[in-house]
């Protein structure tokens, strides 16, 4: 997971804006969500604010604390995938599928 307080030993590669950094590009949205984890005995809502083929950026509210990997159902849309913590600024989390 990338560390959001410091960018010492990262490569000038990836210092850049984001969109810079990713190698596809992600859509605007607002999809409510659910995470669901601990075999569905854990269940939050989220916001899906943009999306790609291959990630999601969500928004959470501080301080709830996240699996490192989850299910994700998008309930606007009626799809479940499974997603990985790629990194965490404030309320937001971006994601990976898997």
């Amino acid at each position: 997971m990338l560390n959001t307080t410091s960018l010492e030993g990262v490569s000038p590669k990836w210092r850049g804006p984001l969109s810079e950094r990713r190698g596809y590009a992600r859509k605007r949205c607002l999809l409510s969500a659910k995470i669901e984890f601990n075999e569905r005995q854990s269940i939050m809502d989220c916001v899906v604010r943009d999306r790609s083929d291959k990630g999601m950026r969500i928004k959470l509210p501080p301080p709830a604390p996240v699996p490192e990997e989850f299910d994700l159902h998008v309930v606007d849309r009626g799809q479940k995938y499974r997603m990985r913590v790629m990194w965490r600024v404030g309320d937001d989390i971006g994601l990976v599928r898997q």
